[in-house]
């Protein structure tokens, strides 16, 4: 956890505000420190559902 302390950035998000788009190249890792985050899964249509 020392190592990533060093090299992790904050980074602030608004309310409703995408994080990541689904099938977007993964190139970063996001912990949480206060809030919620919803994942949702784009089906066919291109309607969005609770991936949990």
């Amino acid at each position: 956890m020392s190592r990533l302390a060093g090299i992790a950035r904050k980074e602030v998000f608004t309310a409703n505000q995408a994080v990541f788009q689904q099938d977007t190249p993964g190139d970063k890792m996001y912990i949480v420190k206060e809030g919620q985050v919803e994942v949702r899964i784009n089906d066919h249509n291109g309607h969005g559902h609770p991936a949990v």
